[in-house]
């Protein structure tokens, strides 16, 4: 295996979602890793 992502998304509120994600990736010797995080307001 040579990548992973793993997300998440939680309602906090009619409008207010909170959205978290992690990435993992890895290429011969080098391995890269991420973090997004996003809150979203419907309106």
């Amino acid at each position: 295996m040579n990548r992973a992502t793993l997300g998440v998304s939680q309602k906090l509120t009619q409008d207010l979602t909170l959205r978290g994600n992690y990435n993992w990736r890895k290429n011969d010797d080098v391995t890269q890793q991420g973090v997004n995080v996003a809150l979203s307001l419907s309106f």
